[in-house]
């Protein structure tokens, strides 16, 4: 079937009329959604601009609710510091009445400790000490003589020689050399080189005569292996007497370390650890170069040997073969350990002076070590940090007392060992074992009970104080718990503000005080006006860094809300529609609609004739 055919006017009408349909429908879509720009295809430049700007407007209504949400908590803030300088004001009333109130301090708090101290040892040791008490009688002791090659004038000529041999050992031979050379080997130039020569090769006992020309003897420490000298370097040569028995040892050691043995032997030789007299023992004890050795001295008879540990911390055990100790008049038994006098040497004691909230500790490490506590000045340097001072009474014997510092002096004073620390052996520090031992100060009436109940009153203002700071959150933050809070001003986070809290509870505040150890004396109170001085100043600071934080933040919050309106409006003037244009084109859009409807039907007339021809 073939199309119909329209005519040229009909087709332009029906156009015209397709025109206005489409017109007509953008234009009810504008009236419907008030927008211009519905999509990308309407406009892509205004519609995705559009979107940005609701995005940011978006976030920035975020923004918005976390700034409302800081205001609030800056509010809470403020109001909590109000009501806490309210009570701080009234703790300044308490302290002005406790003021007024009779003193009630008699006697201050003092801790004692029993005697033996000086200024310079607060420790109280007193070093390990053994002393013969008895007869001394060394007749009965065995010594030993050895052989001994004594030899005569020393020839240093370059090139004269000296043989030493010691029974079943090699010979050798050492050569008169001026200079010596470095090192010096074999060679000697004159009697103190070639003794020091020997006594390295052979472990020998060498003496040089006054004479620095002469080598008097050359003895063997074993004392059963004789030596020989000759040589053309020295003459004459005579081999002394030969004779080896056993021989009684008296030795010590130190802190159960090595065991240093001393010979009985007649002549004596101190340097090299023989004896055969209270005198020459300690001569060769005292001769020994370790810094461990126990220093040797003789009473003021002479006669009587005495020994001294080298540190105050050490301990030392004699020991003697056969019946060395008691023929040198010791009467303790062989193998005796001799241990420094009781006292506080590698001990600790935790003092502690007041009670409750106003309590402060200290535990101070006493010995001889470079971090332990030995002088009086050492003991008040720690104790200053807790609020007592140490003196030294000097009669009888040094006593060290600790006293509570000006406005502390009403305070008990408590000692105790730390906890896991046994109480110190024989401690001269009055403790009752590991419980602990409190002195507090000699209270008068009426004073005491007046103070202490202003007291009482006082303690429970700081707990107030302390619960309202705790109560001055919003949405769980306390600015007044030492929370800190960040606000961000743009969508980007590159703007921002911290504000800073801090902690107003009466600890944070400086405002301590002990329930029954305060206000007993006029001194003590001071302190306690200065806290509430210094936290009514702290008060007002942190109130005004919150007041200017307030500010900031209001104002941000404004520009926040304004800069949220203009993108609002840019987006709508990039989508919005005109709604008087659109009406006015619906209107005039209907009335095309009916002229292009009436001109079709003129268009259709021609046709309409040929239809009313073939009617009739």
């Amino acid at each position: 079937m073939s199309s119909i055919s329209l005519t040229a006017a009909t087709r332009s009408n029906l156009l015209a009329l397709q025109n206005v349909a489409d017109h007509q429908a953008l234009t009810q879509n504008v009236l419907a959604t008030g927008k211009r720009v519905t999509s990308a295809l309407d406009n892509p430049v205004n519609f995705f601009t559009a979107a940005g700007l609701s995005d940011r407007r978006a976030d920035l209504s975020g923004l918005l609710d976390g700034l409302s949400n800081g205001i609030q908590t800056l509010q809470a803030a403020n109001r909590g510091i109000e009501a806490i300088q309210n009570l701080v004001r009234m703790g300044q009333s308490i302290t002005a009445r406790a003021a007024a109130a009779p003193d009630a301090v008699s006697v201050p708090a003092f801790l004692p400790s029993i005697g033996d101290y000086t200024a310079a040892d607060v420790v109280g040791a007193q070093p390990a000490a053994a002393f013969a008490s008895g007869s001394q009688n060394l007749a009965g002791l065995h010594g030993v003589m050895t052989e001994t090659a004594i030899a005569g004038p020393l020839n240093t000529t370059p090139g004269q020689t000296v043989e030493v041999q010691q029974a079943g050992g090699t010979v050798i031979t050492y050569e008169a050399r001026s200079p010596v050379p470095t090192p010096p080997g074999n060679f000697f130039s004159d009697a103190t080189e070639l003794a020091d020569r020997i006594r390295r090769d052979f472990n020998a006992i060498v003496t040089v005569s006054a004479d620095p020309g002469t080598i008097a003897t050359v003895a063997p420490r074993d004392g059963d292996r004789p030596i020989t000298v000759g040589g053309s370097g020295i003459s004459p040569t005579q081999p002394g007497p030969a004779l080896t028995q056993s021989a009684d040892t008296f030795s010590y050691e130190v802190n159960g370390g090595a065991i240093v043995t001393f010979t009985f032997r007649t002549p004596p030789d101190p340097a090299n650890g023989f004896f055969n007299s209270p005198a020459t023992l300690r001569d060769a004890i005292n001769a020994r170069a370790e810094p461990s050795a126990p220093s040797a001295s003789l009473d003021g008879t002479g006669t009587r040997l005495q020994l001294i540990a080298a540190d105050n911390d050490d301990t030392f055990q004699l020991r003697g073969s056969g019946t060395t100790l008691s023929n040198l008049g010791f009467t303790q038994p062989n193998g005796y350990t001799y241990q420094p006098s009781p006292s506080l040497d590698t001990k600790s004691i935790t003092y502690t002076i007041g009670k409750g909230v106003e309590a402060r500790s200290v535990t101070v490490p006493f010995g001889y070590e470079a971090t332990e506590v030995t002088t009086l000045d050492q003991l008040n340097a720690h104790l200053s940090t807790a609020d007592m001072i140490a003196t030294l009474e000097p009669s009888p014997y040094g006593k060290v007392v600790v006293r509570g510092i000006a406005g502390r002096e009403a305070d008990t004073i408590t000692v105790q060992a730390p906890i896991g620390e046994t109480s110190p052996t024989g401690v001269r520090i009055l403790t009752n074992e590991n419980a602990p031992y409190s002195v507090g100060a000699v209270l008068s009436e009426p004073g005491a009970s007046q103070r202490q109940s202003l007291a009482r009153d006082y303690a429970g203002l700081l707990e107030q104080i302390s619960s309202l700071a705790r109560d001055s959150g919003f949405n769980g933050q306390n600015l007044l718990m030492g929370a800190t809070m960040r606000l961000t001003f743009n969508e980007s986070g590159t703007s921002s503000t911290d504000v800073a809290g801090a902690m107003m509870g009466a600890h944070g505040l400086g405002l301590l005080t002990s329930i029954d150890g305060n206000f007993l004396d006029s001194q003590s109170l001071q302190a306690a006006v200065s806290q509430l001085r210094s936290a009514s100043d702290a008060l007002r600071v942190k109130a005004s860094e919150l007041s200017s934080a307030y500010n900031t933040v209001g104002t941000r919050s404004g520009f926040t809300k304004s800069m949220s309106n203009i993108l609002a409006v840019g987006a709508a003037a990039l989508t919005d529609g005109d709604m008087n244009q659109a009406a006015a084109s619906a209107s005039a859009l209907d009335v095309r609609r009916q002229m292009a409807t009436s001109s079709l039907g003129l268009a259709n007339q021609a046709q309409q004739a040929v239809l009313q021809l073939l009617r009739s």
